[in-house]
């Protein structure tokens, strides 16, 4: 599972014991920090950052908060600086491997595994455009399977036969409509333009 999810955004900034930001302009490389983008005291690793149409900057990493391993993010307005970073998992199991992306529409979408405390489960949070990351939600299987497929590919409509070829294994019965319930679940967990349907093609995340 630690495989599959780091393939999703391949864009990692770089790893490091404390996860800075950095000021650029849109699309452009990033400069030399400026300052610390996590607290200092315990390490933290695997920034991801993506950008929305408007310039605003989300960053995301885990970190070690003494006890256990916790998703953290932080934004940068348009012209600003990075604001106090914010807890998106839940305390108390360890959670690791985030990855993050921007809708057209402005929503982003952080992603990430978690210890149950008996398994690894798939974990993800959205924040509307001018609002704040709502709580975790769980992902099943197939659905991450099916998010999975599309965050590979940001930008590029897969059809259905393509994303039931990533939901079932080779001799399984495949369910006719599927891909169409999974993508229901997956926008009322994520938001309603988190995946675009192209009719007659099929389904799309479009990357801002």
């Amino acid at each position: 599972m630690k495989t599959l999810i780091g393939v999703l955004l391949s864009t990692s900034l770089a790893a490091a014991c404390i996860a800075s930001p950095a000021m650029a302009a849109p699309q452009g490389p990033w400069v030399l920090p400026t300052s610390d983008l996590s607290a200092p005291g315990q390490n933290a690793s695997a920034p991801e950052i993506t950008t929305a149409p408007d310039g605003t900057k989300t960053a995301v990493w885990y970190r070690d908060n003494g006890s256990h391993f916790i998703i953290q993010a932080a934004t940068r307005l348009p012209g600003g600086i990075f604001g106090t970073p914010v807890d998106l998992s839940a305390t108390g199991e360890d959670a690791f491997s985030p990855q993050i992306i921007t809708a057209t529409d402005g929503t982003t979408t952080a992603v990430w595994e978690r210890d149950d405390g008996a398994y690894d489960i798939i974990q993800a949070a959205t924040r509307p455009p001018g609002g704040s990351f709502g709580a975790p939600v769980d992902l099943s299987n197939r659905e991450f399977a099916l998010l999975a497929a599309l965050l590979e590919r940001p930008g590029t409509a897969l059809s259905k036969t393509q994303l039931e070829g990533r939901l079932y294994g080779w001799g399984d019965e495949v369910e006719s409509n599927a891909v169409e319930v999974h993508v229901h679940n997956l926008r009322k967990k994520l938001g309603p333009d988190a995946i675009r349907t192209i009719r007659g093609v099929g389904y799309v995340i479009e990357r801002a």
